[in-house]
């Protein structure tokens, strides 16, 4: 009663008054602590529903072939995750616990980068469970994955009963269990003699989304289910500023593609050496067209984080196709089929989402049309470095799988440029291509269990040089 007798004592202030005073005091007080109970109470239940979905695990696979795993990580939260760390589950009770992603090295591994996976950011990762330690004729059944943001509530993705190199259907699952059917990409090389004969049927096994061409001579070309009708494009060079042309590959079949009379695919006796490239929903492939609106910053979607998107302008100049892969930094773009060396205002950036250009005409013309297509690394896919050291015959290891199709290009910054070297495993003895010109020896020579060789060539190994390569495999 100390603050009612207070009250009273006020000059002027009546026992009456100074009761309602009280009482509205009173209630004020209340309806302050009521209202902070209320925000502290949403804002525990909030953060323990971010906690709860704040890991978003897919496209989880396991490959017998190489005791790998491979998964991908969003964290769809509002606090980025540290310290993440993977359970690889057995039935036999062999566990793996508790893996740390952020220092994974060597053998084919890809770790998360830095030391947190921040909000909205999605990373790849995969796992060489014989260099952790764990089973080698055992398959795994589950993974489960904690952060130190979200200790005690891992989220586990089931592996499925298949395996990638078998032509399996692995899983993938969120908080809560659900799980859904995802394939692997389907990737094939092949060659074949040409005819000159049009409507030549190409068989592979499957209907492809992209298909690549290159001869023994000249350029390589591609075609992919966004360019309509028969309609084909230079890949590397702009083969003299030509846009679009038709009677080259005219069409991509349920069983293969079909070719015109084009030399650039069908020339009588020439040996072509192809690609080809199915998603199949597994999300680590895409291709797609936009318009150019000339205008820097412009975003362009994508269904996963590519850590490679190549461009090709269809159009008669700046007609060089650019690419650019997720080893660089800063704003640089590279020009597979010249020696211009690194480019600046193309694309500028590779997102969670999708991917940024400049307003340069090579990739944002207003009005112009432009091709692209991306990948994301997987066990089917991988990007990594080297430095040259000249040396003949140096085998380059830890891509984790033997490739089928593989990329070089020089990325020394300021150094000039080389243009990009390729090889397929249809390409006989030690012979490699570029996207304009003839089969040459002593580059890309062989493909190894793990890896791939080089020779001296300065295309692949200068001394002093860094090269980025892009290694894919066929399944």
């Amino acid at each position: 009663m100390l603050l009612f007798e207070l009250i009273i004592m006020l000059k002027g202030i009546s026992p009456l008054i100074a009761a309602v005073l009280l009482i509205a005091f009173t209630m004020a007080i209340g309806g302050v602590l009521f209202i902070w109970s209320g925000t502290f109470s949403q804002q525990r239940l909030q953060s323990a529903g971010d906690c709860s979905f704040s890991i978003f695990v897919t496209d989880p696979n396991y490959d017998a072939s190489t005791n790998m795993i491979s998964f991908r990580l969003r964290n769809t939260g509002k606090n980025d995750l540290v310290a993440v760390t993977v359970s690889i589950i057995y039935s036999s009770g062999n566990n793996l616990e508790k893996i740390n992603l952020h220092t994974l090295s060597g053998n084919g591994q890809i770790p998360l980068p830095g030391t947190k996976l921040s909000k909205g950011e999605a990373k790849t990762v995969i796992i060489n469970i014989t260099a952790q330690g764990g089973p080698i004729n055992e398959r795994p059944i589950k993974i489960e994955v904690l952060s130190s943001t979200c200790p005690t509530n891992p989220v586990v993705a089931l592996l499925g009963a298949g395996t990638v190199s078998g032509g399996g259907t692995p899983t993938t699952s969120t908080t809560g269990g659900s799980t859904t059917t995802l394939p692997s990409m389907q990737m094939a090389t092949g060659s074949y003699i040409g005819n000159g004969t049009d409507n030549t049927i190409i068989s592979l096994g499957f209907q492809p989304e992209m298909i690549i061409i290159k001869d023994n001579i000249t350029n390589s070309v591609f075609k992919t289910t966004s360019l309509l009708g028969d309609a084909t494009l230079f890949l590397g060079s702009g083969g003299g500023g030509v846009p679009a042309f038709p009677y080259a590959i005219q069409s991509l079949d349920v069983n293969g593609f079909t070719l015109g009379t084009n030399d650039t695919v069908n020339n009588q006796s020439i040996v072509y050496h192809w690609i080809a490239f199915r998603d199949n929903g597994a999300n680590i492939f895409t291709q797609g067209k936009y318009i150019g609106n000339g205008t820097a910053g412009t975003f362009i979607s994508t269904p996963f984080s590519p850590d490679l998107v190549w461009i090709k302008h269809d159009g008669t100049i700046w007609a060089n196709a650019v690419y650019r892969d997720s080893l660089e930094t800063g704003d640089q773009t590279h020009e597979a089929a010249t020696t211009n060396g690194y480019q600046t205002n193309r694309i500028t950036a590779l997102n969670s989402t999708g991917f940024t250009i400049g307003d340069q005409d090579q990739v944002n013309k207003l009005g112009d049309s432009y091709y692209y297509f991306a990948f994301r690394q997987s066990n089917q896919f991988k990007i990594g470095s080297y430095i040259g050291d000249g040396s003949d015959n140096r085998p380059i290891s830890g891509i984790g799988f033997q490739p089928s199709f593989v990329h070089v290009q020089n990325a020394t910054v300021g150094a000039g440029g080389t243009v990009a070297t390729f090889r397929t495993s249809t390409m006989s003895g030690d012979s490699s291509a570029v996207h304009a010109g003839i089969l040459a020896v002593n580059k890309i020579q062989a493909f190894l269990a793990d890896g791939f060789q080089i020779g001296t060539h300065a295309q692949v190994n200068a001394q002093g040089s860094t090269y980025h390569y892009l290694a894919w495999r066929k399944v």
